[in-house]
Formats: structure tokens, C-alpha cells, sequence
């Protein structure tokens, strides 16, 4: 005799699996995605945090040539001072707030692998020039370092990370 329950199962999931696989995937995108724009959000910042640290360093190599080039040719000026292989535009011993000043030293001339990852725009605050970069690919916030040049001789230029503005 037969009994008169099937015991054939249809292939596939049933709804009550499918129904805890969503679950399960959901909870984890839950955990997954904010983690995920933080850990964006800090790479954003280390960019801009690395590119100012280098322009510090770049500021520094600049005065001490400019420096060097004063003792050496008796000039006061250090409008124009070739550090490595660039001749970079200066004044008051520090580079110029644009593409031809800091710009260059941290490679952000247009053909250089850097000026495809930042935007470049020059700016006045305060009455000072200034150059303010900012990521490209930053979706939401605009992620911006601002360099202001020294506003008198004797004062060095200003760097500033502005991380409020990175989301």
C-alpha cells in the first residue's frame, strides 16, 4: 500500500529559506555598508593628509634652496629657484600659491599622475593667494587642502586640511 502523503520534494528553495537567506544578507549589508563609507571616507582624508605633507616638505625644500641661492648669487628675491629638475616661481623665500609655484613641487601640473586624483583652483583669503585642491573622485563631500602663501617676509606659508568637508 501507498502512503498518501508525497514524499516527492519540488527542486528549488522554499519560501521560508528564501525568506532567511534575505535576512541574513540584509543584516550583514546593514553592518557592511556604513563601515565601508567610513573606511571611504578615511582614504579620502589620508589623500589629502599625504599631499599635505608634502607640500610641507616641498615648501621646506624650496626655502632651504632659495636660501642656498641667496648666500651663493647674492640675491634677495627667489623669484625664480630650480629645485630638482624644476625651475619653480617663488616670493618672499617660499613657492607661489599656483601651478607654477607649489603645484609643481608635489607634481599637481597638469601630466602628472597626481592631477588626475585632485582639482586645482586658485583662490584669495584674507588677501592672500592661495591654491586650494580637492579630490576629483569625492562623490558627496569636496574633501579640499587650501595653501595660502606667507603673507609677509619672514612667515611661512599656510596648509590646511579641511576634514569637515570629507563625508
Amino acid at each position: 500500500m501507498k502512503p498518501l502523503r508525497r514524499t516527492h520534494r519540488a527542486p528549488g528553495f522554499s519560501l521560508l529559506e528564501l525568506a532567511v537567506v534575505i535576512v541574513i544578507i540584509a543584516s550583514l549589508l546593514a553592518v557592511a555598508l556604513p563601515r565601508y563609507r567610513d573606511a571611504q571616507r578615511y582614504a579620502r582624508t589620508a589623500t589629502l593628509d599625504n599631499m599635505a605633507l608634502l607640500m610641507i616638505q616641498a615648501v621646506d625644500q624650496f626655502h632651504w634652496q632659495c636660501l642656498a641661492a641667496q648666500a651663493r648669487d647674492r640675491r634677495e628675491d627667489c623669484r625664480e629657484v630650480r629645485v630638482g629638475l624644476w625651475l619653480v616661481r617663488g616670493e618672499t623665500g617660499y613657492p607661489q600659491a599656483g601651478l607654477d609655484g607649489i603645484g609643481r613641487l608635489v607634481g599637481l601640473v597638469p601630466g602628472e599622475p597626481a592631477a588626475d586624483q585632485f582639482r586645482v583652483e586658485s583662490v584669495r583669503l584674507h588677501g592672500q593667494a592661495g591654491l586650494k585642491v580637492s579630490l576629483r573622485h569625492a562623490e558627496n563631500g569636496t574633501c579640499e587642502l587650501v595653501y595660502l602663501a606667507p603673507a609677509g617676509v619672514g612667515q611661512r606659508p599656510e596648509i590646511t586640511v579641511l576634514q569637515s568637508t570629507c563625508s
